[in-house]
């Protein structure tokens, strides 16, 4: 019986389909993640390298003097961190199966492409892994493939580290006064520069680029002048800046951003040129323009010129022509009063700036911050001028105005003064008038008898009431309490209004120059100034108010303590203890508090302290602080690269209260690496 079950099955089953697939010689679907191995298309690969920096286990070589990019297939992980680090996008992850070997091999692509094809080799090679280790990660590395030479690094660089020379199109940094804080990698347009290492115990690095720029493509001839100048439109390369000329303001911004003077404005006849042979396409003109006008592009589009000095054309603003009385009309008609009005200049560019003078407080942040100089203020009779032929609708003066009175419309309005010169009246800040009328009243009895009164009035109540007040609901409030005396709104206040005496502990605020713009309450690092639309009860309206602050309490000296015992004593006691406990000690518990592990010693604390009370020796890697001078602004903490600094209000057990500490931070280990070993193959000299 149970060979005729297995006759049924065998027969029932040359009428199936067969279960398994023959892989790899049948397609097969695979799941959504799954990586596989990585495959590279060499026609689009570039050679730059970004793939095998970015490799974990330095599975990646790449050579561009022979052309040639390599992989082990045996120390590949398949992680994946080369695909999304490749700028060309030419690696994927195939999860295919691939043909076993008998021998490990590593994978050779050649890059060198005879038309069109390129040739793939595989070769046995020993790996040699202490070339590629990446052990420490401590040094700015440039990829000098997409470095533009625009010297942003170096002006940026705290400790001046670095050196650009764009003539020799080299790259310089010191590795002894770099101290990785990271501020040439922020502010790197093209972020060509990241952390790696270099082997070697070395001091200095010295990176040099392409020698020339190649703007002919590969394989064209040169053209000789036998054709007109317009034939040098294929003579650039594909990375360039793009400007759609509509949305263009001509505000100037991007002339004076390009660090190779490659741009060029004229606003009188509204042309944007560009010279392609200056520019480095760094995109600083980019990130700085306010229409948003300019892109970097990496093809070039239809029609698009190519010529190395290109001019973009932008439309001409019409303006109405003014309108003259013809001389027979005027005749008859009395009234020459709305000639005039119609003879004045209006503008027709519905991009302008519209203020609400009611909100305004003539502060002078628009006038100063204009890149065109549009902006007029007359503080003293309130007036606000602009000439709309001068300005450009950059809206710099709307982004920095504090009372928020200034906006970018697009279109006019209904009744809005289209003027070319603008000037709008703001209302006077209404004040009471001084109580100085009061003693005229008393002088109305007529009788003379009553001449004791003026000696019967107390004469102190007078000058009390004599004190000038301010009545202008926008004034700025301080809570002496919390302030640190460090000046801040003092040198912040466009009108010197504040005045601050340290030694005193006095701050002084004159209102009458006040035009409560805000500023020093946005810099105050204590945030004991606010901005009070109304007064409150009780507050002092003075127009010269003087706050004046507690004196930090510090105990005293401990110098008394060794007058105590007799002369007998300083031999017996032990000299160490008496300096440790003679030490002053600080009792504020606003203090800065620095974590000396981290700290990277980069000296940011140092320039930015206003009382200059930190001191930095990078040398002997010491960090010292004068608490007496500090007044715990947290400026430091603000701008510390590695967050080492931190504002604490209270003293934590066992923490160091001298008023002058000084900690010692550890110096930097690196180990040694590793030499490469000598190849026993090559012949000796």
């Amino acid at each position: 019986m149970s060979y005729l079950v297995y006759i049924k099955q065998a027969v029932a089953n040359l009428f199936k389909p067969p279960v398994t697939s023959e892989y790899p010689l049948a397609p097969k679907t695979f799941c959504q993640g799954v990586r596989g191995r990585v495959v590279n298309d060499v026609s689009q690969c570039i050679l730059c390298g970004m793939c095998e920096r970015s490799c974990p286990s330095g599975a990646l070589t790449v050579d561009r003097k022979t052309g040639e990019w390599r992989i082990d297939p045996f120390a590949c992980i398949q992680c994946g961190a080369c695909v999304e680090a490749c700028p060309k996008k030419c690696l994927s992850m195939d999860p295919h199966y691939a043909m076993p070997g008998l021998t490990k091999t590593e994978i050779i692509l050649t890059a060198v492409k005879k038309e069109g094809v390129s040739e793939v080799k595989k070769t046995v090679a020993a790996q040699n892994t202490a070339m590629l280790a990446m052990d420490d990660r401590s040094h700015i590395v440039n990829n000098v493939m997409k470095c533009v030479f625009c010297g942003m690094c170096e002006r940026n660089c705290p400790a001046g580290a670095i050196t650009v020379d764009r003539a020799n199109r080299t790259w310089r940094i010191d590795l002894e006064a770099c101290v990785n804080c990271g501020t040439c990698i922020d502010n790197c347009p093209r972020k060509c520069l990241s952390l790696g290492c270099y082997l070697g115990n070395r001091t200095e690095i010295t990176v040099r680029g392409v020698s020339k720029i190649r703007r002919r493509p590969a394989g064209q001839p040169v053209i000789k002048e036998t054709q007109p100048p317009a034939a040098t439109e294929a003579a650039v390369a594909d990375n360039h800046v793009k400007n759609d000329i509509e949305k263009c303001l001509f505000c100037g911004k991007c002339e004076k951003t390009c660090p190779v003077d490659a741009i060029t404005i004229d606003r009188r006849n509204r042309t944007w040129t560009i010279d392609r042979n200056k520019c480095i396409t760094c995109g600083a003109c980019t990130l700085d323009c306010p229409a948003k006008c300019l892109s970097l592009a990496d093809t070039w589009g239809e029609g698009e010129n190519k010529a190395a000095v290109t001019t973009y054309q932008g439309k001409v603003l019409t303006r109405r022509p003014r309108v003259r009385p013809a001389p027979p009309a005027p005749a008859p008609q009395p009234k020459p009063v709305p000639a005039p009005k119609e003879d004045v200049p209006q503008s027709e560019n519905p991009h302008h700036v519209k203020n609400t003078i009611e909100k305004c407080l003539f502060c002078g942040r628009c006038e100063h911050s204009c890149p065109m100089q549009a902006i007029t203020i007359d503080r003293k009779t309130r007036k606000w001028t602009i000439d709309r032929e001068k300005c450009v609708a950059c809206g710099v003066c709307a982004e920095n105005c504090p009372a928020k009175c200034l906006a970018m419309k697009e279109e006019w309005e209904e009744g809005e003064d289209k003027a070319l010169v603008l000037t709008l009246t703001g209302k006077a800040p209404v004040r009471p008038a001084r109580p100085a009328a009061k003693p005229a009243e008393a002088a109305k009895p007529v009788a003379e008898p009553p001449k004791a009164e003026p000696c019967k009035a107390v004469p102190a109540p007078e000058p009390a009431e004599d004190v000038s007040q301010s009545e202008n609901p926008h004034h700025v409030k301080n809570d002496i309490e919390k302030c640190l005396f460090c000046g801040r709104c003092e040198h912040s206040c466009p009108m010197q209004a504040i005045t601050i005496d340290r030694k005193t502990r006095k701050w002084t605020i004159d209102r009458e120059k006040c035009v409560a713009c805000g500023v020093c309450a946005e810099n105050c690092p204590a945030k004991c100034l606010a901005m009070k639309e109304e007064w409150e009860e009780g507050e002092d309206k003075a127009l010269v108010l003087t706050l004046t602050g507690k004196a930090p309490v510090r105990p005293a000296r401990p110098a008394a303590k060794p007058a105590e015992p007799p002369k007998a004593e300083p031999p017996k006691a032990v000299p160490a203890p008496e300096p440790a406990e003679d030490v002053p000690q600080s009792e504020n518990p606003h203090h800065v508090k620095n974590d000396i592990e981290k700290c990277l010693f980069c000296g940011r604390c140092e320039h930015s302290c206003p009382m200059q009370a930190i001191t930095i020796d990078r040398k002997t890697r010491q960090w010292t602080i004068d608490r007496e001078k500090c007044v715990a602004c947290g400026v430091c903490a603000e701008n510390c690269p590695a967050k080492c600094l931190a504002m604490k209000e209270e003293w934590e057990e066992g923490e160091d209260k001298a008023l002058v500490l000084t900690l010692t931070g550890k110096a930097p280990v690196r180990p040694v690496r590793p030499r490469p070993p000598v190849k026993k193959d090559e012949p000796h000299a």
